[in-house]
């Protein structure tokens, strides 16, 4: 009834490209997002990941995310066997979508009965990292008894990647700045300076594994019972070798400044400039930020009853759950040499580190010790258990069609917890790396960006780590009072009229309906405020000393009535007029609802903290669309839509100043 687009595969195992969210793509309106040149996440009409709603066989799946994104790299597309993209909705589909509804279906072994084998074996070449990796499929499928009313389907896919990722990346410009130097004194007020410079090469092994079992039974001809189970790990193992620049406003040298925006077109940081920030060096990242541990499961009982002949039922109840296991396994390692360096914007910006020129290295015994950290992310839980009853009624008329009415009940919980640690015991450049302990060692980034330095320094992370404990200095890693749990409850019912007539010779129908839906929220955090800032050996870094942990506990409900209208024309056999007019919802991610805070590193001239808000209202939206489609071949169509949603309740991210009371000190403490 609605504005639905669809792919589906020509035969078992032949959905189109390697990932649901590429063959997703080819959709008008549907774009991705990618994660190491796959396709993870998608936006529809330009509303991201978070505004649609992805259903696997009708069922809402838990995801690995902080949010409510589902991430379609979790998937295996060899079994996909079609995949349908609700634009505009209807009563009976579930809420919670202002961007699309997208229902991922997997094959069953009704769908094809008989014996069915299906495998492939595959390899893609990778032409950064030079690598070939293989991948493999295998479903078998096969329905039993005198009319096939038994089935059973087993399905496995095993998929591995030897990826590189170039980039070239910065954490921002910082407005407001004095350039200066303790020589020249100041440059220029109110400038723009980047705030870091960072060469990366980010060598990931990626493997996915998904398994799947289904049976189903017919007992009779109206009663179809269909039982179905999968799992699904996807781990990342990433190395990040990383050539950095981190830059101060009070160490610049020389620079040209662009004297209507301020913006610092180029300029230098010099050793022996600064009056306070330290000085400027060229630093060597190791990290394991970009791994990833992800397990998603599920299972799923089904139930299709004929009651009688106008009277379909179907009940649906399932569970899934998922986690990304990061917590205290992720890492952040600095080792630097006192440098300088210049910086040089443009078309094709670039920094050029002095020592580093035409493929040489400054010498490695200038290397020092600086940066550790372990733990920055958290590990991600969720969990959903529905329940859906539906029922449609057919009577015998023309013009009235069919009735449907039905319940649906989520119980959803989300938890997401740190074990955190940093170590600046060697902060500030001042200890001379052991080179032999740490592996340290030229490294060469194949393939990088023309014009820029792809032969810098590396070493053993987990060594340095090591080091650090075998010294005394053991990073503490503990569990972080920045926990939070949320638990969600949404209860919706549902009636739907569809209703058909002849507009003289073009058949029109009309479907009509509304949806009510009630969101009950819980949420418990536990929240340590900071209670000191105190300094480290490194003068541009400080360390938070928090406070006794507090728990939060919040909550808010909320109910949305959200009707639909949807209108099909048939202009004539190939051609088909829609209109559709609706109201839709999309509710607050789950990581803006906790209250916790979390203070992030203490830097100079950046001390940040960032929080949530449990009473945060969903996005609302009134809609309509309007298309036209034109299947002029056996397997072809031109299609124009229009479309209009006005959206209310954005959610927005605010700025400004908060005020702690931190631990008393003396003038003597020296800041």
């Amino acid at each position: 009834s609605g504005v639905v687009d669809s792919i589906s595969a020509e035969d078992i195992g032949k959905f189109p490209d390697l990932n649901v969210a590429e063959s997703l793509q080819r959709i008008s309106g549907v774009s991705i997002d990618r994660s190491g040149g796959e396709g993870q996440a998608i936006t529809v009409r330009g509303l991201g990941p978070q505004f649609n709603t992805v259903l696997v066989n009708g069922r809402q799946l838990a995801t690995d995310s902080n949010g409510r994104e589902f991430n379609f790299d979790l998937l295996s597309a060899d079994l996909i066997s079609g995949a349908d993209v609700y634009k505009s909705t209807q009563a009976s589909l579930q809420e919670g979508a202002i961007g699309a509804t997208i229902n991922v279906s997997t094959a069953r072994p009704f769908d094809n009965p008989g014996f069915q084998l299906v495998g492939s074996v595959k390899g893609m070449y990778e032409s950064l990292s030079e690598e070939t990796s293989p991948s493999g499929s295998l479903l078998i499928s096969n329905t039993f008894g005198d009319d096939d009313n038994f089935g059973i389907l087993f399905a496995a896919s095993h998929q591995e990647r030897d990826i590189q990722i170039n980039q070239i990346a910065t954490a921002g410009w910082r407005p407001g700045q004095t350039i200066s130097n303790r020589n020249d004194g100041v440059l220029a007020t109110n400038a723009y300076i980047p705030r870091n410079w960072d060469q990366i090469v980010d060598e990931q092994e990626r493997t996915r594994d998904n398994a799947s079992l289904v049976l189903q039974w017919a007992p009779s001809d109206n009663l179809s019972i269909t039982l179905d189970g999968f799992v699904s790990k996807f781990e990342v193992e990433s190395e990040v070798t990383d050539l950095a620049s981190w830059f101060e406003p009070d160490r610049v040298g020389s620079a040209t400044i662009d004297p209507g925006t301020g913006t610092l077109l180029a300029f230098t940081q010099e050793i022996d400039l600064h009056s306070g920030s330290g000085d400027p060096a060229s630093d060597f990242v190791s990290h394991t930020r970009n791994t990833r541990d992800s397990t998603n499961e599920g299972w799923g009982l089904n139930v299709e009853w004929d009651i009688n002949e106008k009277l379909l039922a179907k009940f649906d109840i399932s569970n899934s759950t998922a986690e990304n296991d990061r917590a205290g396994k992720d890492r952040f390692n600095v080792v630097g040499i006192i440098n300088n360096y210049s910086f040089t914007g443009g078309s094709n910006p670039t920094v050029a580190h002095d020592g580093f020129e035409n493929g040489a290295l400054p010498d490695a015994n200038r290397a020092r010790l600086h940066y550790n950290e372990k733990g920055l992310f958290p590990t991600d839980e969720d969990e959903i258990n529905e329940f859906k009853a539906d029922f449609e009624y057919t009577p015998d008329t023309e013009v009235f069609q069919s009735f449907k009415f039905g319940f649906y009940r989520q119980e959803r919980e989300k938890k997401s917890f740190q074990v955190f640690g940093n170590q600046c015991a060697f902060c500030g450049y001042q200890v001379p790396a052991p080179l032999d302990t740490i592996g340290f060692r030229p490294f060469e980034a194949n393939n990088f960006f023309n014009g820029l330095i792809d032969t810098f320094y590396t070493y053993d992370g987990d060594a340095y780590v090591q080091f650090l404990a075998d010294s005394g200095f053991p990073i503490v890693t503990t569990l972080q009072n920045n926990r939070y749990t949320i638990e969600e409850d949404i209860n919706s019912l549902y009636v739907d009229f569809t209703f058909g007539f002849d507009l003289g010779d073009m058949p029109v129908e009309i479907n009509l309906g509304a949806r009510y839906a009630e969101t009950d929220i819980e949420v418990e955090a536990i929240q340590s405020f900071i209670a000191d800032v105190v300094p480290t050996s490194d003068l541009t870094l400080f360390a938070n000393v928090l406070g006794p942990a507090t728990v939060i506990s919040e909550g808010d409900s909320y109910s949305n009535i959200l009707p639909s209208l949807n209108i099909k024309l048939e202009i004539q056999d190939d051609m088909v007029l829609r209109f559709a007019a609706y109201d839709s919802m999309t509710r607050p991610t789950m990581s803006e609802l906790s209250p916790s805070t979390t203070f992030n590193e203490p830097r100079r001239q950046n001390l940040t903290a960032s929080g949530g808000n449990p009473s945060l209202e969903p996005f609302t939206a009134e809609n309509w669309d309007l298309s036209f489609e034109w299947y002029y071949g056996e397997s072809s169509v031109f299609s124009v839509a229009v479309f209009d949603k006005e959206i209310e309740n954005f959610i927005t991210s605010l700025t400004g100043p908060e005020t702690y009371t931190l631990f008393d000190r003396s003038p003597d403490d020296g800041f």
